[in-house]
C-alpha cells in the first residue's frame, strides 16, 4: 500500500521594490523597480539608489497589489526602474532604452523610466544613465 504525494506548483508571483519618498514629512514621489533576482545584491543596490536620493523613505519588496496601491496614491511623480514595471504601468509603449531620459505623463501622474536593478548588476556602465534619470525625477519632485 503506497502513499500518494500531491504537489501543487504555484507560479512565482511578480514582485517589485516599491518606495514612497518624503519631503517635510509629506509624500512627494515614489520609486518602483522590477524585482527580477530578489537576492541580497539586488536589494542592496535598490536601497543604495533610494538612499542616494537623500530623502526619507518607506518601502521595500512588495507584491503586485502593493505596487498598484503605490501608483494609485495621491503622489503623482515617480521613477520606474525596469521593463516589467514599465510595460505594466507606463503611459506609452516602447522599451526602457527608447523611453528613458524623458518625463512621461498619463492622466494623473508623471514618471521617468530607467533600467532595472538586475540590468545594472549585469552591466555597470548603465549606472550613469540611471543616475541621470533619478536626478531628473528629483528635480520634478522639488516643485
Amino acid at each position: 500500500m503506497g502513499i500518494e504525494v500531491w504537489s501543487l506548483r504555484v507560479p512565482r508571483q511578480t514582485a517589485f521594490y516599491g518606495y514612497t519618498l518624503y519631503r517635510h514629512q509629506k509624500p512627494v514621489g515614489w520609486l518602483l523597480a522590477d524585482a527580477d533576482l530578489r537576492d541580497t545584491e539586488e536589494n542592496t543596490l535598490v536601497e543604495a539608489i533610494v538612499k542616494a536620493m537623500q530623502m526619507p523613505y518607506t518601502g521595500g519588496l512588495c507584491t503586485h497589489v502593493q505596487a498598484m496601491e503605490l501608483l494609485n496614491s495621491p503622489v503623482r511623480i515617480g521613477i520606474i526602474l525596469g521593463e516589467k514595471a514599465w510595460q505594466q504601468w507606463g503611459p506609452s509603449g516602447g522599451t526602457v532604452a527608447t523611453q528613458r531620459g524623458q518625463v512621461h505623463t498619463d492622466h494623473h501622474r508623471s514618471m521617468i523610466v530607467s533600467y532595472a536593478p538586475s540590468q545594472l548588476l549585469a552591466d555597470k556602465k548603465l549606472k550613469a544613465a540611471v543616475w541621470q534619470d533619478v536626478q531628473m525625477a528629483l528635480r520634478q519632485m522639488s516643485f
